[in-house]
Formats: C-alpha cells, sequence, structure tokens
C-alpha cells in the first residue's frame, strides 16, 4: 500500500486484534488501550504477521516475553516501548487522529509513500544499498511535479 496507515486503539488488541494494531505507520492508543499476545494462552501461534513485525517494533526480547508469556501492556508502556506511536487521552483520541490524517492527506501523497516503503524495507538490506535506493528515490521525487512544487515553494518561503 502506497498510502500510509494509522491505527487507533481504544481497549483491548488481543491475538489477531494486537496484529492489525500494529501494522500502522502511526499507532494511537488512548490511555484505556492495552495489548497482549493472547495466542499460547489459547494453544496457539501468532499470526497475521504478529511473529514477524512484533520484534522489529519493540525488539526480540520484549517480543519473547510479550508472546511467550502473554504479558498484559498497558497503554503507556507500550508507548515507551515503542508499540505504539503516542498514547492521547480517550477524550482527544479522534481529534489527535482527524489532525493525523489531515496533515497526511495534505502532503505529498507520491513522497509520502515512497518514505513509508524506505522504512518498511530498510531491514532488507546493507546501509550502503540503502544509501544508493535512498538516492535514486530522491532524484525521482526531485523529477515529480509535486516534488517540483515543494521544492519551489521551500525555495520561496511557501507553505
Amino acid at each position: 500500500m502506497s498510502k500510509p496507515l494509522v491505527t487507533v486503539v481504544n481497549g483491548p488488541a488481543a491475538g489477531a486484534g494486537l496484529g492489525l494494531a500494529i501494522l500502522g505507520d502511526i499507532v494511537l492508543a488512548s490511555e484505556a488501550a492495552h495489548f497482549t499476545s493472547a495466542y499460547t494462552a489459547i494453544g496457539m501461534t501468532p499470526d497475521g504477521g504478529t511473529s514477524w513485525l512484533l520484534p522489529r517494533l519493540i525488539g526480540l526480547r520484549r517480543a519473547q516475553e510479550m508472546v511467550l508469556t502473554n504479558r498484559r501492556i498497558g497503554a503507556r508502556e507500550a508507548e515507551a516501548i515503542g508499540l505504539v506511536s503516542r498514547v492521547v487521552p480517550a477524550s482527544d483520541l479522534r481529534s489527535v487522529e482527524d489532525e493525523i490524517t489531515t496533515a497526511l492527506d495534505r502532503g505529498a501523497m507520491a513522497a509520502t509513500g515512497k518514505a513509508r516503503w524506505l522504512l518498511r524495507t530498510s531491514y532488507e538490506r546493507s546501509l550502503a544499498d540503502h544509501l544508493a535506493i535512498e538516492a535514486q528515490s530522491i532524484v525521482q521525487a526531485a523529477s515529480m511535479p509535486e516534488g517540483q512544487a515543494g521544492i519551489a515553494s521551500f525555495l520561496n518561503r511557501r507553505k
């Protein structure tokens, strides 16, 4: 998907719900949110990419503890360990979501999509290889209409 995904959690995210919640590029959680693997508690194993993404977000040791023991992670701890992007009061959740999605919608969508791809695939290659791909990407972006408009706006000190 070339567009960023914002996920919002306002309660429990367990099992497949955990996997869906953490798929977001930006993950907002209310103070009432909590996260549990839950799979091994019912004799199952993680699915939906959870066992691939979770260690990349919070590290192998934390992921092992979370999946193997089914320990519940509260919203504030989830923010501290990088499981979610931000915790906000439940009363502000929709307005913060709207603020973020509006900002994303107003942005340069092709560049945002490519930046999303660069971040997601950065684990697949060496730094030298990734730098070469970044260089290709920025040259390509600079030749596109949205890149040219962005550069002109920057040089002319416009939004």
